[in-house]
């Protein structure tokens, strides 16, 4: 009998210089989309809120997520695919 294999997504919050700040687990199933904010409050919650640089995966972009960024003073690049410039 074969042993059920677990996926899970683990995003990892880093300092300029690469050092690890903070990690989350998630299940491998949950939309990346959906865990911007929950990483963004988890990071205030433990070290106050700042004006980080968020540089995140082009899947974690949404209106919803740039929203909560703005609201934050955050600053984070974005990847936009050419056919979605206006």
């Amino acid at each position: 009998m074969h042993a059920s294999k677990v996926q899970v997504r683990i995003e990892l919050v880093v300092s300029r210089e690469g050092l690890p700040l903070s990690f989350k687990v998630f299940d491998g199933n949950r939309a990346y989309v959906t865990t911007v904010e929950e990483m963004v409050v988890n990071m205030e919650e433990k070290n106050g809120q700042a004006k980080r640089v968020w540089v995140v995966d082009q899947g974690m972009v949404s209106e919803y997520n740039q929203q909560i960024m703005r609201k934050r003073g955050a600053y984070y690049p974005v990847g936009t695919p050419r056919s979605m410039l206006k």
